[in-house]
């Protein structure tokens, strides 16, 4: 028996009741208690926090499912937890998330090469190539003359490449529609539960650290008090990520109701949908206010033979107006018509100047002035460069800008390839339940893209766009006439 098998059969199979168990834990009990005494309470939760921290190393590397799990869940909760729950303002957790992905990656490497499993299918989709592309342009980007800002470029690699694992991952992980189900079951825990908290937000105020981390600097003050009051964030670190979070959750499962497999659970579906607009609605975001009309004006359209799909349709517009005109007055209410009717949004007249300003440079830079260069990031790593501390507020025009309009075209070919993939797998398709998933992604694509245009992009979008992506490309292979072999 190798340590491996050893491990397992002690953690998960006997869950450490056995005599060597009983040992341990009294050992560690013992020698707990003594810290305490003698090196005071410090001391005592260092040593647990390593212990669990080796755990969590055991389970990532013996099951790559919980690691894949793990980093989607700490990636979420780890502003709350460190921010938030233990006021840890100056630790960065960017490194623990980029561990646990190159951990379960290493972990399935090592499955695949110990039972010589190498399934080429994945990888030679469109979409793979795409992603593949987009990495690709990333790192020559390093070699880019414009760009001195090394180590801007180090810290962004690392979060691209752990993204870009995070993808590799998922094609490994949707083995079967029964995980693909499981995901689905974890997306809509993890939506709802971060819905209810922003409305918990609403009704009972903020938590002492949260007024806290509000009040710690005047950029996050000014981000979450807007026209006197506060806009809500959950377990995020800004209302516009969980707002626009909330949005493409609410139109995925929205379109969900039309899935012929999930007939008992659509009143689920229906009401945490419900939380989930009302969170998005909560967070003050106007981008996510047009992501789900946007998203779910898609689906109807493209599901207009269905007659459910106009009765939806009809149901929609009619909500639209009673929202629009209806005599309800408060700040939620308000900051909703203000998209829909139009303002004179001062905010939206900078933008479209700046925007303006900047097309010279880019049209003079097809390969961008280099990663980190752009925003505050321009500021840090960068000083004193020509778009040092320029506010993009898009991530398409943050990609111009960085990327040059070469960049610019791989990185929307990233996102148009897994849409059009999705749409041609919808109606090619013959499994009735993958054809739902299919196309309520295709909305999902579609309402993320739409945000890109006045947004930047949020870690939160980034992992689940990579995560989406690969789950489209295993529909389409789970819907194959012929599954191809070793896949």
């Amino acid at each position: 028996m190798n340590i491996a098998t050893f491990l397992k059969e002690q953690l998960i199979v006997r869950k450490m009741n056995s005599a060597l168990g009983c040992l341990v834990l009294s050992v560690l009990s013992i020698f707990l208690s003594w810290l305490i005494a003698f090196y005071n309470f410090p001391l005592a939760i260092i040593f647990p926090s390593l212990i669990l921290g080796l755990f969590l190393l055991f389970f990532i590397i013996l099951e790559p499912e919980f690691g894949f799990y793990f980093a989607i869940i700490f990636s979420f909760f780890h502003s709350f937890i460190l921010f938030i729950l233990l006021h840890a303002y100056t630790i960065k957790p960017g490194l623990l998330i980029d561990s646990s992905v190159w951990l379960t990656t290493i972990s399935l490497l090592i499955f695949k090469v110990r039972n010589k499993f190498i399934g080429w299918a994945s990888y030679s989709s469109p979409t793979s190539f795409a992603f593949i592309a987009y990495f690709g342009f990333f790192i020559l980007e390093i070699a880019n003359p414009d760009h001195p800002a090394l180590l801007g470029w180090v810290m962004e690699f690392r979060r691209q490449l752990s993204i870009f694992l995070l993808f590799y991952i998922s094609l490994e992980i949707f083995k079967d529609l029964k995980i693909v189900r499981r995901f689905i079951k974890f997306w809509l825990i993890l939506g709802t539960s971060c819905a209810v908290y922003g409305c918990i937000q609403e009704v009972f105020g903020f938590l002492p650290g949260e007024k806290i981390f509000i009040y710690m600097s005047q950029e996050n003050l000014l981000r979450i008090y807007v026209d006197g009051h506060f806009r809500k964030f959950s377990i995020f670190p800004d209302p516009t990520s969980f707002g626009i979070f909330m949005g493409f959750s609410a139109v995925f499962f929205l379109s969900q109701l039309s899935n012929p497999a999930a007939k008992q659970k659509r009143l689920l579906y229906f009401s945490c949908c419900l939380i989930m607009i009302l969170g998005m609605l909560f967070s003050g975001t106007r981008t996510a206010y047009i992501m789900i009309p946007a998203g779910f004006f898609i689906f109807c359209i493209m599901t207009l033979n269905r007659k459910e799909s106009i009765y939806v349709i009809v149901f929609g517009l009619i909500m639209l107006l009673f929202i629009l005109f209806a005599p309800i007055h408060n700040y939620t209410i308000h900051r909703l018509r203000t998209v829909f009717l139009g303002s004179d949004d001062p905010s939206m007249n900078i933008r479209n100047v700046h925007r303006k300003q900047i097309q010279p440079f880019i049209q003079a830079h097809p390969i961008g002035a280099g990663i980190s260069t752009v925003g505050e990031k321009g500021k840090q790593y960068n000083p004193g460069g020509p778009i040092a501390g320029f506010p993009p507020d898009s991530e398409l025009l943050s990609r111009a800008l960085e990327l040059g309009y070469l960049g610019l075209i791989v990185y929307m070919l990233k996102l148009f390839i897994p849409l059009l993939a999705g749409l041609n797998g919808y109606f090619s398709g013959r499994d009735p339940e993958i054809k739902a998933y299919l196309i309520s992604l295709v909305a999902v694509f579609f309402s993320i893209v739409l945000s890109l245009f006045s947004q930047e992009e949020s870690l939160y979008t980034d992992i689940y766009m990579s995560i989406l992506s690969a789950l489209i490309i295993r529909l389409l292979i789970f819907d194959r006439p012929v599954i191809l072999k070793n896949d």
